[in-house]
């Protein structure tokens, strides 16, 4: 393993993108997983109702101004900033169409086709390397068609045409996202992203030549369209900082802020030893979702309460228990809750912690000392043999068999 350079053709080789797919056994019925990425899955990057400039009303409209959240991650602040897409749309009008320009930002159903995407992507030889140097530079691009994220839209009861899929495809690579630490932050400014979802978005045309997706022209459901991944999802598949997450669980959520919520259970108890109930804030849902605040701050709490019990109803939590913070007056100001993971989630987080630390193995295993960083991390592209590669999906598939049949240990105090 000492040539590392990276081509289109070694797909299959590559220590990190074989790390990155889940088997087809993982992916029967309710077993199906994707990976999460913290920072970037728990940035507020939609924008789901109205009540701040861009709401859902104003979504989408001929001007629809930038938007520009504060928010934390891992007890850090970082700023980001929503520039919108500039897209092409056919409306009706009286008795005819016309093609209208509109200005639109990611709303739920982007972030539903997004998910779609990834978890696509977790599927063996979805992901190719290009454009890579010998140790770093090298984009991660997936092929996919249409249909594909028609049908998988449809198996999660979600409806969606062509045509729409196409539209939050085109505004998810044109609305231009900026993730950074601001000024006044200790260690200093620092910019971690500065792109949108997909830089590059295109499809096969004829005799082989690639056209743009806003092109006009009808879109194809079998048409061979590849896209590609921004920098901080990239750079997260290559470093391995990803977790594997339940996919089938968070697909069943309708709620955009109990959606944030599932993630946020998913990343803190993959990071955490233990499985005491997690205390999360009303305040700190509200800055750090990017849910809309309305003009009453008591439905803004009734909101959070309910998106809170969506996760009850959906068997992500056993119950919680929240105690309210009052102001000057009767009023509740925030809420604390104490949120009890169930037993059907935590074997989802089981899961995913042994896949991590058999990932982790592997790594140190069939990587070269040249290979890794200070911290044990990829310093770029590690080819594998094929070889290796099925010896991998082996040991993977004997380590959920046996994950599967182990009797979970849960704290019975913690689950009440």
């Amino acid at each position: 393993m000492t040539n590392n350079s990276v081509t289109q053709s070694q797909v299959a080789s590559t220590l990190q993108l074989a790390l990155w797919s889940h088997e087809p056994e993982q992916q029967d019925g309710d077993a199906r997983q994707t990976n999460a990425v913290g920072l970037y899955d728990l940035a507020p990057r939609f924008v789901f109702a109205s009540g701040e400039r861009g709401g859902e009303e104003r979504r989408d409209n001929a001007h629809v101004e930038s938007v520009t959240r504060s928010f934390a991650y891992n007890g850090e602040p970082y700023v980001i900033t929503l520039d919108p897409a500039r897209v092409t749309r056919r409306v009706r009008t009286d008795a005819e169409y016309k093609t209208v320009r509109i200005e639109a930002l990611p709303g739920e159903r982007e972030q539903v086709v997004e998910e779609v995407i990834r978890r696509l992507a977790t599927e063996r030889t979805r992901l190719m390397l290009v454009d890579g140097d010998n140790r770093r530079n090298a984009k991660v691009q997936m092929r996919f068609s249409f249909y594909e994220i028609q049908k998988e839209l449809a198996r999660v009861r979600r409806t969606l045409s062509i045509t729409e899929i196409k539209e939050a495809l085109l505004i998810l690579s044109k609305t231009f996202l900026t993730i950074e630490q601001p000024a006044d932050h200790p260690g200093g400014s620092a910019t971690l992203l500065q792109s949108t979802a997909f830089p590059v978005v295109a499809m096969r045309g004829g005799k082989g030549v690639s056209v743009r997706l806003d092109d006009d022209g009808e879109v194809g459901g079998n048409t061979e369209t590849y896209l590609e991944f921004n920098p901080l999802v990239a750079k997260a598949i290559m470093s391995l900082k990803f977790q594997s997450i339940s996919y089938e669980m968070l697909m069943k959520i309708r709620n955009p802020v109990s959606w944030w919520l599932y993630k946020s259970l998913s990343l803190h108890y993959h990071n955490s030893g233990d499985v005491e109930p997690m205390a999360i804030r009303a305040g700190d849902i509200i800055t750090n979702s990017g849910m809309n605040r309305s003009k009453r701050h008591r439905d803004t709490l009734r909101a959070i309460k309910v998106a809170v019990e969506v996760l009850v109803t959906q068997g992500v939590l056993a119950g919680y228990e929240k105690e309210s913070e009052r102001g000057a007056g009767p009023e509740i100001v925030d809420v604390t809750y104490a949120l009890r993971p169930s037993e059907q989630f935590l074997e989802q987080i089981r899961r995913g912690k042994a896949l991590a630390e058999q990932n982790a193995r592997t790594l140190r295993q069939l990587a070269q000392p040249e290979d890794l960083d200070d911290q044990g991390r990829p310093r770029g592209p590690i080819p594998i043999d094929r070889v290796s590669e099925s010896a991998l999906r082996r040991d993977r598939r004997s380590l959920l068999k046996r994950v599967d049949m182990e009797v979970p240990v849960i704290d019975a105090a913690a689950q009440g």
